[in-house]
């Protein structure tokens, strides 16, 4: 039978890049493309010198632990060595588990009858079904994961320029990022983050910024309720120093854009809590962010 080498080297290519992609999801480290491709290529070396004389070259245990070293050095960069080192048990542990899943599918289709683990000219054919199928997966995955842990670039205390948008008004302002704010929407436990109202009105309609100053009618006028359904806005239950069983008036912002290292995203987990108390006696800021509101859905936008 007739083994096109090409094939077979793209199949270990395809691999060896799938499991550099999950070594970067569980390290939840942003692995591009081309430097996946670029490790995977290394990887596929092996292959390459199967079909020549020097095939002995990296037939020995050694060889192919030092070229698994090569991979994740161009894959991942250069780096502390206790990185690297985890690096290298990762990708042996991403490599063990794709391999024994691999393993697992064979077993499953094993019959006589059935020709998905039959061996062809181009390569195992489940091996194609299985490194076709998973690589989208795990590139959507590790995106994903990426977009989530996005939030632990911010430092605590630390100021950012930010844009809120909501129906036809874009506030331009500063937050301050605040690890002590924990406040959630009770039903979709979406983060807050809190603006202050006390004396700018952004461009708000001016019967919500009433609705929001006005403290003594929020829970007694009878117009609140319309308000607040006009706007499709909310009630929010906190809790502040020395008082307890308060409401803040919540509306969801069409989208949230954050300067974060000279780079803007945006995201639309989150609702916009609207205060009547300074936030800031310098003026400094005018917002209160939430550490958790990047871990829904975010976009670099720049």
């Amino acid at each position: 039978m007739v083994i096109y080498g090409d094939l077979v080297w793209l199949l270990n290519l395809l691999m060896d890049f799938l499991i550099i992609q999950l070594t970067g999801l569980i390290l939840k480290r942003n692995v591009s493309i081309f430097r996946s491709f670029l490790g995977a290529f290394i990887g596929s070396i092996v292959v390459l010198l199967t079909f020549t004389p020097y095939a002995y070259v990296v037939s020995s245990p050694f060889m192919k632990i030092l070229l698994s070293f090569f991979i994740v050095f161009f894959s991942f960069g250069k780096q502390r060595m206790i990185t690297f080192l985890q690096c290298i048990s990762i990708f042996y542990f991403s490599t063990f588990l794709l391999g024994g899943a691999l393993l697992g599918l064979h077993y499953l289709f094993q019959s006589n009858s059935n020709n998905l683990s039959k061996a062809s000219f181009y390569g195992d054919p489940l091996s194609w079904y299985f490194v076709l199928g998973m690589i989208p997966i795990v590139i959507l995955f590790a995106r994903k994961s990426i977009n989530q842990i996005a939030f632990t670039k911010w430092k605590l205390n630390e100021m950012y320029e930010m844009e809120i948008v909501w129906r036809n008004t874009t506030i331009h302002t500063k937050g301050l990022m605040d690890s002590g704010n924990s406040l959630h929407e009770p039903l979709s436990r979406k983060p807050v983050i809190i603006l202050d109202c006390s004396t700018k009105d952004f461009g708000l309609p001016g019967e919500l910024v009433k609705l929001v100053r006005d403290s003594e009618s929020t829970l007694q006028g009878k117009d609140s309720l319309d308000v607040l359904s006009f706007f499709q806005a909310s009630f929010v239950p906190y809790k502040s120093i020395g008082q307890s069983n308060q409401l803040l008036v919540a509306i969801k912002p069409t989208v949230v854009r954050l300067k974060i290292n000279g780079k803007w995203y945006s995201t639309k987990s989150v609702l916009l809590g609207l205060s009547h108390v300074t936030l800031s006696s310098d003026n400094l800021y005018e917002c209160i962010l939430h550490p958790k509101m990047m871990q829904g859905t975010i976009n670099e936008i720049a």
